[in-house]
């Protein structure tokens, strides 16, 4: 991925969504314990899980090869 951000802006109508990270988060990131990480990865994935919309839970499931309910 470009890191030039209209670049990026353009990637991202192609493939759906897209976000920026700034050296200064990745640099707060850095400082976490492992325990923050994975606790801001788990909740940065429930809340993709809950935005998602009913076209991308499909293709997720279709592409991770996951089983319905």
């Amino acid at each position: 991925m470009s890191r030039d951000p209209d670049r990026r802006m353009e990637e991202a109508t192609r493939v759906g969504y897209t976000y920026c990270v700034s050296e200064e988060q990745l640099a707060h990131y850095a400082t976490l314990t492992l325990l923050e990480r994975l606790t801001w990865l788990d909740q940065v994935r429930q809340f993709v899980l809950l935005a998602e919309t009913e076209e991308t839970a499909k293709r997720r499931v279709r592409l991770r090869n996951e089983q319905t309910l």
